[in-house]
């Protein structure tokens, strides 16, 4: 399409596997994806037996975390405004809470909760549903694995909202169209929480961070860019 993140104002961060040369490897193993923002967000893992592998996704590199200690880490900064949008999938089924991004204190960031049904928790701040948090039912079965997709997540002091696939999505808790008050919130890890614990089993393709909330328009462009890219419908 001949999109660029870059054209969007406000990029922080850009974690994209199928451009190689952002991966250092050390055998197969991924040491460093490195930020294609100017920020220089890039996710490291030092412990070798931490360190994700990749795989081919719709053609292209992504990286694949195992579900037992596989995590990147990075910098992270503290925001209220912000707008993450990443491509990912959960390959099998997991039981218990995963993260695909998490924060300095490891509850909050995006994640899979398997309940009475399957669900994406979404959380910046706090865990009040509809004031920090979302949960949106992904599947009315608990043991279906999330994704693949295309997430959004938009914060300001508007609210937080939650896309999936480019629709936007309420809880399924309490119906809530968006959660009211989200709090400033560091995100700092990729494939599990910043503690090293509730791991993805899965891939991560590409991770887009803005330091304010996209108009829809912006978001739509994004969200686009991304489903064509990983092989995956957007609407």
């Amino acid at each position: 399409s001949g999109f660029n993140p870059k054209s969007i104002a406000g990029l922080v961060q850009w974690l994209d596997a199928s451009d190689t040369s952002t991966l250092t490897l050390s055998g197969s193993s991924v040491t460093t994806w490195a930020d294609k923002s100017p920020q220089g967000m890039n996710a490291t893992q030092t412990t070798a037996n931490n360190q994700p592998t990749t795989t081919t996704v719709n053609g292209k590199t992504a990286v694949l975390f195992d579900g037992v200690n596989d995590l990147m880490t990075f910098p992270g900064v503290n925001r209220t405004d912000e707008t993450y949008i990443f491509a990912a999938a959960q390959t099998p089924h997991q039981t218990g809470d995963r993260s695909f991004l998490s924060d300095q204190n490891n509850g909050n960031g995006v994640g899979t909760v398997p309940s009475a049904v399957k669900l994406i928790d979404v959380s910046f701040g706090g865990f009040t549903e509809g004031v920090e948090r979302l949960r949106i039912s992904y599947s009315a079965t608990s043991t279906t694995p999330t994704g693949p997709l295309v997430l959004s997540a938009v914060r300001s002091s508007a609210g937080l909202f939650v896309y999936v696939d480019g629709t936007q999505r309420s809880s399924y808790v309490n119906g809530a169209t968006y959660a009211t008050a989200p709090k400033a919130t560091t995100i700092k890890a990729v494939g599990g929480y910043a503690s090293g614990t509730f791991n993805l089993s899965g891939w991560i393709g590409e991770v887009l961070c803005y330091d304010r909330a996209l108009s829809a328009s912006d978001r739509s462009k994004i969200e686009k860019y991304l489903g064509k890219k990983w092989g995956i419908n957007v609407a």
